[in-house]
C-alpha cells in the first residue's frame, strides 16, 4: 500500500484498501503513512481517494504527522503541490494546521514553501492564516528563508513576488536582518531592494568583508540597484586601512601598518589582488587588509615597504 501510494497507482491503491483497510493507518519506520506518500508526491487523484475513504470509515490516525513532526501539508508545501495542499487547507483543522511546527526544527509549512519558492503554495497558506511572523528553531522566519532558499540558487520564478508579499507580512525581520539586502543588490532585484528599503532596512549594513549592499550592486554591475541604494543613503564599503592577521609569528603595529614578521623569514612576496602580503619562513603565511577595495573604486593607491633593519635577525 505504501509503494501504491508512493508512486500515485490509485487502481492498485483501491484494491489494496478494500482487502486490508487497516494498512491505511500504518506508518512506515519514519511513521509514514500511505495519506502522507501520496500527498508527498503530488498524486492529488490518490490522495483524494484516500482521504475519502478513510473518512467513510471514520478512522483516524491516517494523516498524522511521520515522526519528527513534518505533516502532509508541510511536505505538500515544501515541494510545492498546490493542488494536494488546496485539498488539505479545506479541512476542518486547517487554521491550526498551517501554524503548527515541526518537532525538531519548528518548521510550519510556510517556512518549507518559502525556503523553496513555492510561489502558488505561499499565496494558499498565506490566504489561510499562516503567520509569516513564525520562527524556526534557528529563529528564521519565512521571510529570512526564503531570501536565505533564493539566495543558495533554488530554482524559481517566484522569488521576488514572494520575497514582497512575506516583507509585507513580516516588516520587523525586513527592517532588522542584516543580510535581506545582500542577495536582492547581488541579483539586481530593484523591486525586492526598494520594498526592504521601504521596510526601513538599513542600506548601509556590512557583511563579513565590510561590504555594503552598494557595494555588491555595483560588483556585479546593478546600475539601477545601485542607484535606488545611493539615492537612499547608501555610502560605498570601507577602503582597505590597515593590516590583520591571526598567525601569532607576525606583529602588527598598533595603528595597522606596520608588520614585523617574528622568527627566521628569508622572502616576502605581494600576491591577491595588492591586499595579501605572504611572509615565508619556514611555512607559509598570510596578512589580509581589513577590507577588500570596494566595487566602484576606479583607482586606489597604497605604498608597501619592505625593511630589513628590524630585530636582531633582519627579519622582513
Amino acid at each position: 500500500m505504501h509503494i501504491a501510494a508512493y508512486n500515485g497507482h490509485l487502481e492498485t491503491v483501491k484494491v489494496l484498501a478494500e482487502k486490508g483497510p487497516d494498512i491505511l493507518n500504518q506508518g512506515d519506520n519514519h511513521g509514514r503513512s500511505p495519506f502522507f506518500f501520496a500527498c508527498q508526491n503530488g498524486h492529488i487523484e490518490t490522495a483524494k481517494f484516500l482521504l475519502g475513504y478513510s473518512r467513510e470509515r471514520g478512522d483516524v490516525g491516517f494523516d498524522k504527522a511521520q515522526n519528527d513532526g513534518r505533516t502532509a501539508l508541510s511536505k505538500a508545501a515544501g515541494r510545492g503541490h498546490a493542488e494536494v495542499v488546496k485539498m488539505l487547507l479545506e479541512e476542518p483543522n486547517a487554521t491550526s494546521a498551517v501554524n503548527t511546527p515541526e518537532t525538531e526544527n519548528k518548521r510550519t509549512p510556510l517556512h518549507r514553501a518559502a525556503y523553496n519558492g513555492r510561489g502558488e503554495v505561499v499565496d494558499a497558506l498565506l490566504a489561510a492564516g499562516s503567520d509569516a511572523r513564525i520562527p524556526d528553531s534557528n529563529g528564521k522566519t519565512a521571510l529570512a528563508l526564503a531570501s536565505e532558499g533564493w539566495s543558495k540558487g533554488k530554482k524559481s520564478n517566484d522569488w521576488e513576488s514572494i520575497l514582497i508579499k512575506l516583507i509585507g507580512c513580516d516588516e520587523e525581520t525586513a527592517s532588522k536582518d542584516a543580510d535581506l539586502l545582500f542577495p536582492a543588490s547581488i541579483k539586481g532585484s530593484a523591486s525586492v531592494v526598494e520594498r526592504l528599503l521601504d521596510a526601513k532596512a538599513d542600506p548601509n549594513r556590512k557583511d563579513e568583508h565590510s561590504w555594503s549592499p552598494i557595494d555588491h550592486a555595483r560588483q556585479y554591475g546593478h546600475l539601477e540597484v545601485a542607484t535606488i541604494l545611493s539615492k537612499r543613503g547608501a555610502e560605498v564599503g570601507s577602503r582597505p586601512s590597515k593590516w590583520v592577521t591571526e598567525w601569532d609569528r607576525i606583529k602588527v603595529s598598533e595603528d595597522g601598518s606596520g608588520l614585523e614578521f617574528i622568527g627566521d623569514g628569508k622572502n616576502t612576496r605581494l600576491e591577491g589582488r595588492n591586499r595579501r602580503l605572504t611572509l615565508f619562513a619556514d611555512e607559509d603565511t598570510s596578512v589580509l587588509a581589513n577590507h577588500p577595495i570596494p566595487a566602484g573604486i576606479e583607482k586606489f593607491y597604497f605604498e608597501i615597504e619592505i625593511r630589513d633593519d628590524v630585530g636582531e635577525n633582519k627579519n622582513p
